[in-house]
C-alpha cells in the first residue's frame, strides 16, 4: 500500500516536468522565430499573431510618426484619385510635357487589371513575415538567405541579382518591384510590383497586357 502514493508522485512529478520542458521549448522558439505564434494566439488578440505586428507602433515611436496607414499598399479604383495637391507633386516630378488625362487612363487601367484590394487583412489568428531585399553590397557575406527564404513575402528591387548569392540573399521572390524601365522577365511564382513614375507608365501597362506590346 506505501507504494501507491509514491507511484502517484512519480507520475505528478513526471507530467510537472513534461509540461515544463514543453513550455520552455514553445517560449523560447517563439522568440526566435515571429511565425511561431502559439502563446499570443492565447494569450493575447493582437492585430495579428506575431510577436510584433507593423500596426502595432507603440513600442517605435520613430516609426509610429513616419508609417502612414491610410496610404493603401496598392493602388485600386477606390482609392487612385489623387488629391489636387499631391496630383500636382507628381506631375512635377514627370518630363511629359502634354500627359494624357489622368482620370481617362486610369479608367482605361481597372477595365484590363483586377480591382482587387490586397494585404489588408489582418487577423489575430495569422502571422505573415516580410523581408525586403535591396540589391546593396553590403550583404555580401551576411549569410541571411536561408532567414531571408523563410519569410512569407519576399519583395526584390529592379534588377536584383541572386544567383551566385543565394547564401547571401537567398533565392525566392515573391514580389519584385520595379519601373517599366527596369522591366525584367519574371517566372509565375513572382508577382510584379510596378511603381507608376507618370502617366505614360500606366498606359505601359494597358499596352503591355492588351496588345502584347510595349510602347
Amino acid at each position: 500500500m506505501s507504494l501507491l502514493p509514491r507511484r502517484r508522485k512519480i507520475r505528478t512529478f513526471a507530467l510537472l516536468f513534461c509540461v515544463i520542458t514543453f513550455t520552455t521549448f514553445l517560449f523560447s522558439y517563439t522568440f526566435q522565430d515571429p511565425s511561431l505564434y502559439f502563446f499570443k494566439f492565447f494569450l493575447s488578440k493582437g492585430l495579428c499573431a506575431c510577436q510584433q505586428c507593423m500596426t502595432e507602433q507603440e513600442d517605435d515611436p520613430w516609426f509610429a510618426e513616419r508609417f502612414n496607414q491610410s496610404v493603401h499598399p496598392l493602388m485600386t479604383r477606390e482609392n487612385c484619385m489623387l488629391s489636387d495637391e499631391t496630383f500636382k507633386w507628381w506631375q512635377w516630378l514627370q518630363s511629359e510635357r502634354h500627359p494624357a488625362n489622368f482620370s481617362e487612363v486610369l479608367e482605361e487601367l481597372f477595365q484590363v487589371i483586377p480591382d482587387e484590394v490586397l494585404y489588408v487583412d489582418a487577423s489575430p489568428e495569422r502571422c505573415r513575415t516580410c523581408a525586403v531585399v535591396g540589391n546593396s553590397g553590403n550583404l555580401k557575406g551576411a549569410q541571411y538567405g536561408d532567414l531571408i527564404d523563410s519569410s512569407d513575402f519576399i519583395i526584390r528591387m529592379n534588377q536584383a541579382p541572386t544567383n551566385g548569392f543565394e547564401e547571401d540573399v537567398g533565392s525566392r521572390t515573391t514580389h519584385h518591384v520595379m519601373y517599366p524601365e527596369s522591366a525584367i522577365d519574371l517566372d509565375n511564382t513572382t508577382i510584379l510590383v510596378l511603381i507608376p513614375f507618370k502617366t505614360l507608365d500606366l498606359q505601359w501597362i494597358i499596352s503591355a497586357l492588351t496588345t502584347g506590346t510595349i510602347k
